[in-house]
């Protein structure tokens, strides 16, 4: 069992690795809002001999997968969601039932909940909302992304941007002082799954160390993901300088594209807005 410290920094670190994803704070928080519990007074077993008590609590809560669900059915938004939780979550509940066992301790009862389980379990929607993919990443191509660098940039193979292609995947490249953008397309999906999840988890380390400045929003789900920052990282991250931060980085099955300016001037941000537009991904903004 973890002593009161030890407890209290678990879930700190727990809720802080959540709670930084800005764009689903009302999320979580209409959510939170849904929930209630009761306490099974007829399953109350103690022994003061023994040093040791549990009890059955009920807690309900709005069911968000369903509402969620309903929400992409009707190509609803994340504004949407937030309002089907705050409409339908006292009507969509799901139920979570807990036996919490309790220990004597200088006469008084403390919850023994190791590893906080019963905690992590009540708030398992955290990790399971910041899965759900809150935009339609589409599928691009090599091809989708050579265009975009050439309408927006004026850019030319060779010059200014690079062009590989094997078995393995076909890639494209272009960086110059203020953008760093690429792009891969692998023939085995596992493996841009993998590369999107090493970018993904320095993303966390960087919010979760405090290294980010501005906002930021993301999710990483089965086979789609994406990543939106718009700020200053003031660490050196993998894939993530210590300098300013604007764009995005998408995962859509077998494609992985990074996109970034490092630099917080307006013409350069416009110009990877419009970058993402013309690929029908989302804009910081």
């Amino acid at each position: 069992m973890k002593d009161g410290d030890d407890y209290e920094d678990a879930l700190t670190a727990f809720f802080d690795k959540y709670k930084n994803n800005k764009s689903l704070e009302d999320v979580f928080g209409a959510i939170e809002e849904t929930m209630t519990y009761k306490i099974d007074k007829g399953s109350v077993e103690s022994s003061k001999k023994n040093k040791k008590a549990s009890v059955d609590i009920i807690y309900t809560i709005a069911d968000y997968e369903e509402i969620f669900d309903q929400v992409q059915d009707d190509d609803g938004d994340l504004n949407d969601f937030i309002d089907a939780i705050e409409e339908n979550g006292s009507s969509t509940t799901i139920e979570i039932k807990q036996t919490v066992k309790l220990v004597m301790s200088h006469d008084e009862w403390i919850v023994k909940d190791d590893d906080c389980e019963n905690l992590y379990e009540v708030y398992e929607f955290y990790p399971e909302v910041s899965s759900y993919s809150l935009y339609d990443i589409k599928y691009i191509a090599a091809s989708d992304f050579t265009d975009a660098l050439e309408d927006v940039f004026d850019a030319e193979e060779g010059d200014d941007y690079y062009l590989y292609s094997s078995d393995d995947y076909d890639y494209v490249g272009y960086y110059d002082s203020a953008y760093v953008f690429f792009f891969y397309d692998y023939s085995d999906a596992d493996v841009a799954a993998g590369m999107f999840e090493d970018i993904y988890d320095s993303y966390e380390d960087m919010i979760g160390n405090g290294d980010f400045e501005g906002t930021n929003s993301a999710c990483f789900g089965d086979s789609e993901g994406y990543i939106l920052l718009n700020g200053e990282c003031t660490d050196y991250y993998l894939e993530f300088e210590d300098d300013d931060c604007y764009g995005g980085v998408f995962f859509k099955e077998t494609t992985v594209a990074y996109i970034i300016a490092t630099s917080d001037n307006e013409e350069k941000t416009a110009n990877v807005d419009q970058f993402l537009s013309e690929l029908g991904y989302p804009t910081p903004n």
